[in-house]
Protein backbone atom coordinates (compact mmCIF):
# COMPACT_ATOMS: atom_id res chain seq x y z
CA UNK A 1 0.00 0.00 0.00
CA UNK A 2 1.29 3.44 -0.89
CA UNK A 3 1.75 6.11 1.76
CA UNK A 4 -0.68 8.48 0.03
CA UNK A 5 -3.25 5.71 -0.23
CA UNK A 6 -3.00 5.06 3.51
CA UNK A 7 -3.59 8.73 4.32
CA UNK A 8 -6.46 8.96 1.84
CA UNK A 9 -8.12 5.82 3.21
CA UNK A 10 -8.05 7.31 6.71
CA UNK A 11 -10.01 10.35 5.54
CA UNK A 12 -12.77 8.55 3.69
CA UNK A 13 -13.49 4.98 2.67
CA UNK A 14 -12.37 4.15 -0.85
CA UNK A 15 -15.06 3.00 -3.19
CA UNK A 16 -14.21 -0.35 -4.78
CA UNK A 17 -15.16 -0.97 -8.40
CA UNK A 18 -15.82 -4.41 -9.75
CA UNK A 19 -14.70 -4.38 -13.40
CA UNK A 20 -15.27 -7.88 -14.70
CA UNK A 21 -12.67 -10.06 -13.00
CA UNK A 22 -10.72 -7.07 -11.64
CA UNK A 23 -11.57 -5.32 -8.41
CA UNK A 24 -9.88 -1.97 -7.79
CA UNK A 25 -10.32 1.18 -5.78
CA UNK A 26 -10.73 4.65 -7.20
CA UNK A 27 -7.18 5.50 -6.09
CA UNK A 28 -5.76 2.47 -7.91
CA UNK A 29 -7.70 3.31 -11.06
CA UNK A 30 -6.54 6.95 -10.96
CA UNK A 31 -2.94 5.83 -10.48
CA UNK A 32 -3.15 3.47 -13.45
CA UNK A 33 -4.80 6.10 -15.66
CA UNK A 34 -2.21 8.72 -14.69
CA UNK A 35 0.64 6.34 -15.41
CA UNK A 36 -0.84 5.48 -18.80
CA UNK A 37 -1.20 9.16 -19.75
CA UNK A 38 2.35 9.93 -18.55
CA UNK A 39 3.85 7.10 -20.60
CA UNK A 40 1.93 8.10 -23.72
CA UNK A 41 3.09 11.70 -23.30
CA UNK A 42 6.70 10.59 -22.87
CA UNK A 43 6.51 8.42 -26.00
CA UNK A 44 5.01 11.26 -28.02
CA UNK A 45 7.75 13.62 -26.79
CA UNK A 46 10.51 11.21 -27.81
CA UNK A 47 8.98 10.81 -31.29
CA UNK A 48 8.62 14.58 -31.75
CA UNK A 49 12.20 15.15 -30.54
CA UNK A 50 13.59 12.70 -33.09
CA UNK A 51 11.53 14.26 -35.89
CA UNK A 52 12.72 17.73 -34.91
CA UNK A 53 16.35 16.60 -35.13
CA UNK A 54 15.83 15.18 -38.63
CA UNK A 55 14.13 18.38 -39.75
CA UNK A 56 16.96 20.56 -38.44
CA UNK A 57 19.56 18.44 -40.24
CA UNK A 58 17.60 18.75 -43.50
CA UNK A 59 17.31 22.53 -43.12
CA UNK A 60 21.04 22.78 -42.45
CA UNK A 61 21.84 20.72 -45.56
CA UNK A 62 19.58 22.91 -47.73
CA UNK A 63 21.23 26.06 -46.33
CA UNK A 64 24.73 24.67 -47.02
CA UNK A 65 23.83 23.68 -50.60
CA UNK A 66 22.41 27.15 -51.27
CA UNK A 67 25.49 28.79 -49.78
CA UNK A 68 27.89 26.62 -51.79
CA UNK A 69 26.01 27.20 -55.03
CA UNK A 70 26.26 30.98 -54.62
CA UNK A 71 30.02 31.21 -53.96
CA UNK A 72 32.28 31.64 -56.96
CA UNK A 73 35.06 29.43 -55.56
CA UNK A 74 32.74 26.46 -55.25
CA UNK A 75 31.20 27.07 -58.67
CA UNK A 76 34.70 27.04 -60.17
CA UNK A 77 35.60 23.82 -58.35
CA UNK A 78 32.33 22.13 -59.33
CA UNK A 79 32.74 22.97 -63.03
CA UNK A 80 36.43 21.98 -63.16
Amino acid sequence: MFFAEEKFSQLSPLKTWQLGFVSMTVFEFASMAGTFVARCTLLKGVIEYSRQGAQRRAEHLIRLRREFSQREEFKRIATA
